[in-house]
């Protein structure tokens, strides 16, 4: 059979969110394991989440952002499982969308990376697909006034020039469900830490995507209670900012070859 670990890294999340999670993930016969990696100040959650015997708490008393979380409990797992699967403890579905999942993985060897359609409580569509942003993209999505001059760029970075329902190669797909083939994490490495928090998932998508396939695929769908919260908290607003000047320190500001070939590359894909 296969096998499939899993992790969520929580901070002061409530057990009443996260274990809609834990059951949505756990209704799958392939899920052998979970970490919930606590970066909390207390352990409080530890007796408050479903318990299963799949299930590993790990508690660790201090704030050491996302990736570096997950890192651990990537390493953990990497030889023994097919398949490792990232999450957000605010998301929840039906646990049979797994088995398409590694349908999908079986049919193609290439495929490094796939994430599925994502909708907000009310059955919105989320836009989840991105194209490879510029420093302007950013702010062309975060600043309203500007989309208003600039429609057909801020609609291409969101995809919005092809169709939701359509199985695509993305090089930037949203991070709250991501399932990777263990073998590519082994090879690309995971998280790179110097991310304490966002940008971490785009950083990621890109280094599989130069190998592999990264798919959105949109015969299954996730439910996201997604909060924007850096748009609305200051001190998550620095740490996006941050976030954003590593990555384009590390990949290129302006002259970033690999992004505009990628990018105009997508432009030819089917729609």
């Amino acid at each position: 059979m296969v096998e499939i670990i899993a992790s969520i890294v929580v901070f002061k999340t409530k057990a009443c969110i996260i274990n809609q999670t834990i059951a949505s993930l756990l209704k799958s016969e392939y899920v052998i394991r979970l970490f919930i990696f606590d970066n909390s100040p207390t352990d409080k959650l530890r007796n408050e989440i479903t318990e299963d015997n799949r299930i590993t708490y790990l508690f660790n008393n201090e704030n050491i952002g996302f990736g570096r979380a997950h890192n651990i409990c990537i390493k953990k797992a990497l030889h023994q499982c097919k398949y490792y699967i990232v999450l957000n403890p605010d998301v929840y579905f039906d646990g049979a969308i797994i088995k398409k999942m590694v349908e999908l993985f079986d049919s193609d060897s290439e495929i490094g990376l796939v994430a599925p359609r994502i909708l907000y409580p009310n059955g919105k569509l989320q836009l989840s697909c991105r194209s490879l942003p510029t420093p302007f993209d950013i702010a062309i999505r975060r600043i309203p006034f500007l989309r208003h001059f600039f429609p057909k760029r801020h609609k291409f970075h969101q995809f919005l020039h092809t169709s939701y329902d359509t199985t695509l190669n993305v090089p930037f797909l949203l991070g709250c469900f991501m399932m990777i083939r263990t073998n590519v994490l082994k090879e690309v490495g995971g998280f790179d830490e110097r991310f304490f928090l966002y940008m971490e998932d785009l950083d990621l998508c890109r280094r599989i995507n130069k190998k592999y396939k990264t798919l959105y695929f949109p015969e299954v769908n996730i439910n996201h209670l997604y909060q924007r919260a850096s748009a609305k908290q200051g001190y998550l607003f620095i740490i996006h900012l941050s976030s954003m000047i590593k990555y384009f320190t590390k990949w290129g500001w302006f002259k970033d070859q690999e992004r505009k070939r990628i990018n105009s590359e997508l432009l030819r894909q089917p729609s």
